[in-house]
């Protein structure tokens, strides 16, 4: 019996074809824990902060922006230099790059000089925006305001090292340590009235430390990490005072973004831990993807979480 190619060929096609059809994607997203790589930033990252959907890293080169998720990294214009502290007001953002802070009103593209960087031995990290005022805290010159946009500035406290400052919950808090004046006493403090009065939160605190970083870890939630490395949580609106929190224990460099509930810390050497209860407890994250465990900086977009390794940039998803 002779087949007819003319006859079976088209209903072999159809046949063949209706086997590779597909009705999803090729490749599922990645799950969460796992990181992927997403772009490339020259330099290595300081700090990293959104405005908006975009992203703004300040890092040993210059400020740079990714509208991209991270993709790409254009380098800001007038933003030279190595950059250790930023503060966002609405599209306005301001850097500490060395000697100065410069500020740009385009959500990071451009930068122009503002004013030279209070006081001639400082702690640039220290450096927030509440309400349209702008904080400096500074190590012997005391706690610099401004309320132009850093045109001209008051020094509160001149005798008192401000280690640490943040805005959180509509506070300005601060680790001041010193002869103080005032309501301002040694230790961490509390106000919500641009610096009339102050009201001591340390209780919890290791008795004699210092405390050297203050991180917002939720909407009211805040960490202070002390001298020799230990982390201490502070629950605002609660009567817990300061509790220790280990698994971020001993962690130079030590960042932290929050989204919501969900907290992520970047810990260099360590790699990348994860809380679901602003910042009460954690757990260390997989690195699968990740060249090495030396996250530095980090932050939040969306439901992504990104961190930088190196010249690197990776994300991973939030849930």
């Amino acid at each position: 019996m002779s087949i007819d190619p003319a006859r079976w060929l088209p209903m072999l096609v159809v046949v063949l074809l209706a086997g590779c059809k597909s009705d999803g994607p090729t490749a599922p997203p990645p799950p969460a824990d796992q990181w992927t790589l997403v772009g490339f930033m020259p330099g290595n990252t300081n700090v990293l902060t959104t405005v908006g959907a975009r992203m703004i890293a300040g890092t040993t080169i210059q400020m740079r922006f990714s509208d991209d998720n991270g993709q790409t990294w254009p380098g800001a214009s007038g933003a030279g230099g190595s950059v250790s502290g930023i503060a966002v007001r609405g599209t306005t953002v301001f850097a500490h790059v060395p000697g100065a802070i410069i500020k740009s009103a385009d959500s990071g593209s451009n930068f122009g000089f503002t004013t030279d960087f209070p006081g001639s031995s400082t702690n640039p990290a220290a450096f927030a925006d509440l309400n349209g005022t702008l904080y400096v805290g500074t190590v012997g010159f005391g706690l610099a305001r401004s309320t132009n946009d850093g045109a001209s500035w008051t020094t509160l406290f001149g005798t008192t090292d401000f280690r640490a400052l943040l805005v959180n919950g509509g506070f300005l808090t601060v680790a001041a340590y010193g002869t103080g004046g005032g309501s301002l006493t040694s230790g961490v403090s509390d106000s919500n009235d641009d610096g009339a009065t102050w009201v001591n939160i340390t209780p919890g605190l290791p008795s004699g430390s210092q405390v050297i970083s203050l991180m917002k870890v939720g909407a009211s939630n805040l960490l202070a990490q002390v001298e020799d490395g230990r982390v201490y949580l502070y629950q605002r609106g609660t009567l817990n005072g300061f509790t220790a929190v280990s698994a971020l224990d001993n962690v130079a460099g030590l960042q932290v973004a929050f989204s919501g509930t969900n907290a992520f810390a970047a810990m260099p050497g360590k790699g990348v831990a994860r809380s679901s209860n602003s910042g009460q407890t954690w757990t260390t994250m997989p690195i699968t993807g990740l060249p090495s465990n030396q996250a530095k900086a980090i932050a939040i977009v969306g439901t992504d979480v990104y961190i930088t390794v190196g010249g690197q940039v990776f994300k991973s998803p939030i849930n």
